[in-house]
């Protein structure tokens, strides 16, 4: 059975994205959803499913997307796979058997299938059906690792990659229990930090060799957290430093130290190791070129 997480602010799209996952799915009576939906009265988006939790939230509460992704797994209920998206989504048809039949093709004991998915437009417009597969960009405004999609001749097995993107995360559900969600984290280097933690928790990551899901990325008119809560930067602010402390960076001026307890690296590998494997020495700032063509090899 699969669990799917997903995180909705103010956004209408979630509720054709839930029709859509439920339609394509080959065995929606194996699809249990939770979405934490904050919204206010005048957003005027219900959801009502039988196989959907929803958790309310007051958008004027909200603490921002990894708060809300945290919140919930506290929905999760003992299921054997974990999907987390966004709430602007589309899926393949029989999505769910070929999640489960690539994350069986991984050459890893603990596998997750990642990547930024192909763009559609509403309501059904899939832009590509080529997948891509994640590299690093460059480091933006605070240090922070930017990530991008690289497309490439499609391999025959899934491909490794050493990043994460927050929106397509498919695996056993067992690293929501190794890695529990950092609710503190804000916007800005929710990825590079989850994907530090999973790796040296001995969490492997692979693209996926066909499309399976699609993403809105088009700007459209829909509500951002930092556009309005008065408190965003703040929040950015205290999440920055805690990316900063994680992963070994240069504090910027007005970092205080600050409590990874519960939210810290693994042990199964090093920070060391990890930046070797992927390319990136978060201190230095600087990125092989291995890492921009996202050409990474398996670690034990």
């Amino acid at each position: 059975m699969i669990f799917v997480n997903i995180a909705c602010y103010r956004d209408r799209e979630c509720v054709p994205t839930l029709r859509d996952l439920f339609e394509k799915a080959r065995y929606p009576d194996q699809i249990n959803v939770g979405i934490i939906l904050q919204t206010l009265p005048e957003d005027g988006i219900a959801v009502a499913h039988d196989r959907v939790v929803v958790g309310h939230v007051d958008a004027s509460k909200s603490m921002g997307v990894c708060w809300a992704r945290a919140l919930g797994y506290q929905l999760w209920r003992g299921e054997q796979f974990v999907l987390q998206i966004d709430s602007h989504m589309r899926f393949a048809p029989n999505w769910d058997v070929l999640l489960l039949a690539q994350l069986a093709a991984c050459p890893s004991r603990k596998p997750l299938l990642t990547t930024y998915p192909p763009a559609y437009e509403p309501p059904n417009e899939l832009i590509s059906d080529k997948p891509a597969f994640l590299a690093a960009k460059e480091f933006g405004l605070g240090g922070v690792l930017l990530q991008q999609a690289v497309m490439e001749p499609t391999p025959t097995t899934p491909k490794p990659t050493a990043f994460v993107a927050a929106g397509f995360l498919f695996g056993p559900a067992a690293w929501i229990r190794e890695v529990p969600y950092d609710p503190r984290l804000y916007f800005h280097g929710e990825e590079t930090t989850l994907a530090a933690r999973l790796w040296t928790n001995g969490w492997d990551f692979f693209g996926p060799t066909e499309a399976i899901i699609w993403h809105q990325y088009a700007k459209v008119e829909r509500a951002r957290h930092w556009e309005d809560a008065r408190q965003w930067g703040e929040l950015d602010a205290l999440s920055l430093a805690r990316v900063r402390q994680l992963l070994g960076m240069r504090p910027a001026a007005g970092d205080a130290p600050v409590d990874l307890t519960g939210y810290g690296l693994g042990s199964v590998r090093t920070l060391d190791q990890y930046q070797a494997m992927s390319g990136i020495n978060f201190c230095d700032q600087t990125i092989a070129p291995h890492a921009l063509i996202g050409d990474f090899a398996l670690v034990p």
